[in-house]
């Protein structure tokens, strides 16, 4: 969404002082509000009629358009020269849609480079290599049930010499 730009000297505005004097502070406050409101749904800088009326903001109305901040339509009410400061809807949307398509094609490009970097530093699987069978005893003795078998083994060669 589109910012709602207010000059930092909008409050010295004569226009302003002007819808001051006739609706107060409120009347700006509807002014402010109705931007806001036109920016976030893109409509140009229309109010509607039923804008106002849910805001109860009639009298502030008035003052905006006596003192040139408005201009009353058949629709409602139109912020006079908002195409000349505000971004229009055709603007915001194009805005939106090239942004889109490239965060895309960003998107994808990462996608393509993750892919090639993937292939480029993949590690060979590895193959096992036989190993002689003292290498076997002792790795197996590193485990639990390998110390068992090792002792079993032992005990066994014992009563086999013994035996003999």
């Amino acid at each position: 969404m589109p910012w709602f730009k207010v000059d930092d000297k909008f409050h010295e505005h004569p226009k302003v002082v002007e819808a001051r004097v006739e609706g107060g502070w409120s009347a700006v406050g509807v002014w402010l509000g109705a931007g806001t409101w036109c920016n976030s749904h893109l409509t140009d800088g229309q109010v509607p009629r039923s804008w106002v009326a849910l805001n109860g903001a009639h009298a502030e109305a008035t003052a905006l358009v006596k003192a040139g901040l408005w201009v009353e339509t058949e629709a409602g009410f139109e912020f006079n020269d908002y195409m000349d400061y505000q971004p229009s809807k055709a603007d915001v949307i194009a805005k939106t849609e090239a942004r889109s398509k490239a965060g895309s094609r960003g998107g994808q490009a990462k996608r393509k480079q993750t892919a090639s970097k993937t292939e480029a530093f993949a590690k060979p699987v590895p193959v096992p290599e036989p190993i002689s069978g003292d290498l076997v005893r002792v790795s197996r003795a590193s485990t639990t049930a390998g110390r068992k078998r090792e002792r079993t083994l032992q005990r066994l060669t014992t009563i086999k010499g013994e035996l003999a």
